[in-house]
């Protein structure tokens, strides 16, 4: 016997099979890449907080009433894993991941506007940087050579190309004129000399050859809140692997400042007091520009469990208010008046990958695994 099923009249697909007339908006991101990135959030001059998750760069206000508001900026296709922000504090740049990995230098204010496209590193842009003129740019690739870009910006033109080093390069800061790279037991002061960069090797003399993560420059300033002209007169200082932090002069230690943390320093931001620091320990520092600790220390728990340290990959500050990104994909925020109660701004899940996402079938929850 042979049964025939037959669909419902109602059921029948309709015959226009055209898209319908509705578009997706994105209207909020949870979570921060702290993922294999260091120093990538920032203060805008308005006091917004700027970071990136996935492709997407965020704008988010931080002030009470407007608390719930974020703007995005959705020029890469690719994951953004470098940032840095303009000494106006109003322009950033984000440098992705991909074989033909792009650079975009666009504006936080209004529509977000993408100011320039650069484009030219292979695999990635893992760290950039604005001279402190914020006429040119400085970038370094996550290749096999770590190569050194250094742009005009405006006219999206490459003034100079050079491979960086064998080893891995974590950072790069402009000082001056120069540029300086860091990483994996090693330091580099260039100089651009026409269409290419020639460099000075950083002499660690007696002392052990340590890798570095992160830099700073006290004499110039990347917030304009401090700046001279005399290289004589300036350092740069670099955040060492051991929780040491590194001074030096030209390029030769001028001094150490041991145990300045008690782990890795992942993150150095200049204010117009001094500068602050942060690593795996958990600790934002306060220092003066003698490199002095002010004893201002804040510890930025676990949001899983409050006794664990968690790590302080990311820190900035702008008028006596302080954000710092942690390794568990979260961001606070707090007062430097002695004030440290922490504000949660940004709450991600954990410092791994998701796999799993389920949605509460009635109310505006969610649920993530990984």
């Amino acid at each position: 016997m042979t049964t025939t099923l037959s669909m419902p009249q109602e059921s029948q697909i309709p015959g226009d099979r055209t898209a319908p007339k509705a578009s997706l908006r994105l209207e909020w991101v949870y979570g921060y890449r702290a993922a294999n990135c260091r120093s990538n959030i920032h203060l805008t001059e308005n006091g917004e907080l700027v970071y990136f998750s996935a492709a997407v760069a965020i704008v988010q206000s931080i002030e009470e009433k407007d608390h719930c508001r974020q703007r995005f900026f959705l020029g890469h296709d690719n994951d953004i894993i470098s940032s840095c922000l303009h000494p106006d504090r109003k322009i950033v740049a984000t440098g992705q991941i991909g074989k033909n990995a792009q650079i975009c230098v666009w504006n936080t204010q209004g529509t977000m506007k993408l100011e320039s496209l650069l484009q030219g590193h292979a695999d990635g842009v893992g760290a950039i940087n604005f001279s402190a003129d914020g006429e040119k740019l400085a970038s370094v690739g996550i290749d096999s050579n770590n190569t050194i870009k250094v742009w005009s910006w405006l006219r999206g033109k490459i003034l100079a190309t050079v491979a960086g080093h064998s080893e891995r390069v974590f950072d790069i800061c402009y000082f001056g004129d120069r540029v300086i790279t860091c990483g994996v037991k090693h330091i580099r002061f260039w100089t651009l000399l026409g269409n290419t960069l020639e460099f000075k090797e950083g002499l660690f003399g007696k002392s052990e050859a340590l890798t570095l993560l992160c830099i700073g420059a006290l004499g110039r300033s990347t917030t304009n809140e401090s700046k001279t002209t005399n290289d004589d007169e300036s350092l740069c200082f670099t955040g060492a692997i051991n929780g040491d932090l590194i001074v030096w002069k030209k390029n030769k230690i001028d001094r150490i400042i041991s145990g300045a943390h008690n782990s890795t320093i992942y993150s150095i931001d200049i204010n117009s007091n001094g500068f602050l620091t942060s690593g795996k320990d958990g600790c934002v520092k306060e220092w003066t520009r003698d490199f002095a600790p002010t004893g201002q220390s804040t510890h930025v728990p676990s949001l899983i469990n409050d006794s664990e340290e968690i790590s302080v990959c990311s820190i900035a500050s702008h008028n006596g208010y302080c954000v710092a990104g942690t390794r568990d994909c979260e961001i606070y925020g707090f007062q430097l008046n002695g004030n440290n109660a922490l504000q949660l701004l940004v709450q991600g899940h954990h410092d791994s990958s998701l796999f799993a996402l389920a949605c509460h079938p009635k109310e505006n929850i969610f649920v993530t695994g990984g």
